[in-house]
C-alpha cells in the first residue's frame, strides 16, 4: 500500500497526500523568496528525503578510552550519509535537516540506527548518541520514544549517555535543565560536547552539571607544545573533580597529546591515535592499553607527582657533525665531572653521543691519537644513543636505558624536547638515585604488606571527596577472629589471610564498583572502599561468597573438615572456634561531613553485627546524609 507520512491509499488519503504536496511547494517557494532556502537546498530536497524515508544511513563507532585503566568506557555513535555522495558527510546532513526544519527526524533515524547496531555491551558501557538542545526539547522526544527504541535492543538508559553540543546555543536554560533532570531520573547521562568550541560552554556546564564534559579536539590539537592549552584544559578537569563529573578530550591524533592529557588528569580520551570510527565497533590496541596502564603505574595521574626525564635533565655540551675529535677531547677534558657526554647534532638533531671515558679508552689505544684525533667526531660517536622526549617518566627511562646491550648500559640518556631540539642529558646514576628516592617516598603512603594506599593516602582521598561533596558509600571491613587465628597459626599465615582478603576486595571492586573507586589498607586486618553508593551492595555480596569460598585454604586439612579451629577467643578462653569469616560495613554519605564519625559509625555497626556467626554485611540506615 502506497503511504506517506501516514496518509494511506485511500481517497481521504491521496488528498491529504496533494493537499501536503502542495503546501511543501509554497512552504519552499516562500523561503527562497525569503531567501532562507537557497536553491541548493531545493535540488537536493528530494535526495535527502529519499535518505530519510529509506533509512539510507550508516553508523561508525568510535571508542571512549579510560586513562586510568585503559578500559573502554562506550563508543560515540557517528552517522554518515550515503557513500560518494552529496550527504556522506555529518555536517552536511545534518545541517541541510535543520535547514529543512527535519533535524528531529534525522536524528531519531540515527538513535534508531546506532542503538540498532551497537551490539553487545558491558552493563556498565555507554553509547554516547549527539542529541541537539532543541531535539531533547522536542514533545516527541519527551515522550518516551528512545526508551522503546532500548528496550527492543535489550538496552537501558544506564547504557546511554546524551552528547548535547555546545555549538549550538540554548535559548532557555531553565526549561532545558528540567528536561535534562528528567532524563536523568530514568536513568540517561549527559554530556557537554565540544566543550571550547562554541557558545556558552562554561553557562552550561554550571547550569546543566553533565556527568561528562567532552572537550573540543581545538584545545587538544598539539597541546603538548602549547602551554595555553594546557592551561584551559587543566582548568577544566579541575572544575570537572570539584563538581563530580569526568573530562573527555576527543580529537587525539599523537602520542606526545595523549601524555600531556594524562598528565593533566583528564579521565578519558577519543581520537584516531586510539582507534577509528568504524563498523562494527572496534576495540583498542592492546599496545595503547598496555601503555596507558604503564603510565597509571608509573605515576602519571592527577593523583600523584609526575617525574619525567626533563626533570633530570642537565645542560650538555654539543658541537656539530664537522667537530674534530682533538677539539672534542679538549671540551671533555675540561669538565670537572668524572665522566662525562658530549652529543653531536645536525641541524637541530641529535645524530650521535661521546662520553668522555670511551673517546679516552679509543685515544689511548696504540695508533689511537694518530689514527682519530683530525677525523671528524663522527667517526667514534655512537650512532644509536638512547634518546627521550623529555616527558618520558623516569621508569620506562629506568626500564628502557637497562636495556640496552651491556657496553652502553651507562652511557648517558640525551634528552630533547616534543620537537627534537635538545634539551640536555642525564646520567645513569643520577636517574637511578631520583628513581630510588621517589620510591621510598611512595612507600611511604602505602601498606608494605599489601601494597595497598595507607592511612596518609586514606585520609588525602576522605578529604578529597569531603571536599568534592559527592555522593558515595564507604565499606569498612575486618576479618572476625582474627587475633585467634594469627594466635593459632602464626603471623606469616595471618599476613598471607590478609593478603588474600586485599586480593579478594581488589578483584570484587574492579569487577563490580566503578571507575574511581578506591581501596586503602586502614592496618592490621582493618580495610576500607570508598565507592558509589549503587555499587556497594553488590561489591559486599561478592567480597563476602569469594571469600568464604577461599579462606578455607588458610586451614589445615582437619579443620577445614570440622569447620573450626581450637584457639583463645576474645576473653582468652580455649574453645573451637569457627572458621574466620568476614565482616562489612556500609556508611553512606552524601554530603559533606566528618569521616571520623563515619568510622565511628562503622565500628558500631560491625560490633551489633559480629554477634552473628558467618560472614555477614550490614549497610546503615539510619544515616540520612
Amino acid at each position: 500500500m502506497f503511504t506517506y507520512n501516514g496518509c494511506s491509499k485511500t481517497s481521504d488519503g491521496i488528498r491529504w497526500y496533494y493537499k501536503l504536496k502542495l503546501y511543501n511547494a509554497l512552504r519552499d517557494a516562500q523561503k527562497v523568496a525569503k531567501a532562507t532556502l537557497g536553491l541548493d537546498a531545493l535540488k537536493y530536497k528530494q535526495e535527502f528525503l529519499d535518505i530519510l524515508e529509506n533509512k539510507k544511513l550508516s553508523t561508525v563507532f568510535q571508542p571512549i578510552v579510560s586513562l586510568s585503566s585503559g578500559e573502554i568506557l562506550g563508543w560515540e555513535a557517528l552517522t554518515r550519509g550515503p557513500e560518494n555522495g552529496y550527504f556522506h558527510r555529518p555536517d552536511t546532513l545534518f545541517g541541510f535537516a535543520e535547514e529543512l526544519g527535519l533535524l528531529f527526524a534525522l536524528e531519531k533515524a540515527c538513535r534508531e540506527k546506532a542503538v540498532s547496531s551497537i551490539g553487545g555491551l558491558d552493563p556498565e558501557q555507554k553509547v554516547f548518541l549527539n542529541v541537539h538542545p532543541r531535539t531533547m526539547s522536542d514533545h516527541s522526544f519527551v515522550k518516551g520514544e528512545t526508551l522503546q527504541i532500548l528496550r527492543s535492543h535489550g538496552l537501558t538508559p544506564r547504557n546511554i549517555v546524551f552528547e548535547i553540543t555546545e555549538r549550538h546555543d540554548i535559548k532557555d536554560f531553565t526549561f532545558f535543565k528540567q528536561v535534562v533532570e528528567n532524563y536523568r531520573s530514568q536513568g540517561y547521562r549527559i554530556a557537554i560536547d565540544d566543550v571550547g568550541a562554541g557558545f556558552s560552554g562554561l553557562q552550561s556546564i554550571a547550569e546543566i552539571r553533565p556527568d561528562f564534559i567532552k572537550i573540543d579536539m581545538s584545545l587538544v590539537r598539539d597541546i603538548d607544545s602549547d602551554y595555553s592549552r594546557q592551561s584551559v584544559v587543566a582548568a577544566l578537569t579541575n572544575l570537572a573533580d570539584n563538581i563530580n563529573c569526568k573530562v573527555i578530550a576527543e580529537g587525539i591524533e599523537a602520542q606526545k597529546e595523549l601524555n600531556t592529557l594524562l598528565l593533566k588528569g583528564v579521565h578519558y580520551a577519543q581520537g584516531y591515535y586510539l582507534a577509528r570510527p568504524l563498523f562494527p565497533k572496534p576495540a583498542v590496541s592492546g599496545n595503547i592499553i598496555t601503555y596507558i596502564r604503564h603510565r597509571k603505574i608509573t605515576g602519571l595521574t592527577s593523583r600523584s607527582r609526575y617525574l619525567s626525564i626533563g626533570d633530570l635533565a642537565v645542560p650538555a655540551l654539543a658541537v656539530s657533525e664537522n667537530t674534530s675529535v682533538a677539539i672534542v677531547r679538549e671540551l671533555l677534558d675540561a669538565t670537572r665531572q668524572s665522566d662525562s657526554s658530549l652529543v653531536i647534532d645536525k641541524g637541530q638533531k641529535t645524530i650521535g653521543l661521546v662520553m668522555r671515558h670511551n673517546l679516552h679508552r679509543i685515544l689511548s689505544a696504540r695508533y689511537g691519537v694518530s689514527l682519530y684525533y683530525q677525523r671528524p667526531i663522527t667517526t667514534l660517536m655512537d650512532h644509536a644513543p638512547l634518546v627521550l622526549e623529555s616527558y618520558t617518566a623516569l621508569e620506562l627511562a629506568a626500564e628502557l636505558a637497562m636495556n640496552r646491550e651491556q657496553d652502553k648500559l651507562y652511557d648517558d640518556l640525551v634528552v630533547v624536547d616534543t620537537n627534537g631540539a635538545l634539551v640536555g642529558v642525564v646520567s645513569i646514576q643520577r636517574l637511578l638515585e631520583k628513581l630510588t628516592r621517589a620510591q621510598i617516598e611512595l612507600a611511604k603512603g602505602t601498606n608494605p604488606l599489601t601494597g595497598l594506599p595507607g592511612n596518609l593516602t586514606i585520609d588525602e582521598e576522605l578529604s578529597r571527596r569531603a571536599r568534592h561533596a559527592p555522593v558515595s558509600s564507604i565499606i569498612y571491613i575486618d576479618l572476625d577472629e582474627f587475633k585467634s587465628y594469627n594466635d593459632t597459626y602464626g603471623f606469616k599465615r595471618g599476613d598471607q589471610m590478609i593478603v588474600l582478603l586485599s586480593k579478594i576486595i581488589l578483584h570484587c571492586t574492579g569487577k563490580y564498583g566503578a571507575e574511581e573507586d578506591f581501596v586503602g589498607h586502614i592496618g592490621g586486618d582493618d580495610l576500607i572502599v570508598i565507592t558509589l553508593p549503587e555499587c556497594a551492595t553488590q561489591i559486599c555480596r561478592k567480597i563476602v561468597q569469594l571469600f568464604d569460598r577461599l579462606v578455607s585454604g588458610c586451614f589445615s586439612a582437619e579443620d577445614r573438615v570440622r569447620k573450626a579451629f581450637y584457639g583463645h577467643d576474645r576473653f582468652g578462653n580455649q574453645e573451637w572456634l569457627s572458621l574466620t569469616s568476614v565482616t562489612l560495613a556500609i556508611v553512606e554519605c552524601k554530603e559533606q561531613k566528618d569521616y571520623g564519625s563515619l568510622a565511628e559509625t562503622a565500628a558500631q555497626l560491625k560490633k551489633h553485627v559480629k554477634a552473628i556467626p558467618g560472614s555477614i554485611f550490614v549497610r546503615d540506615r539510619r544515616a540520612k546524609n
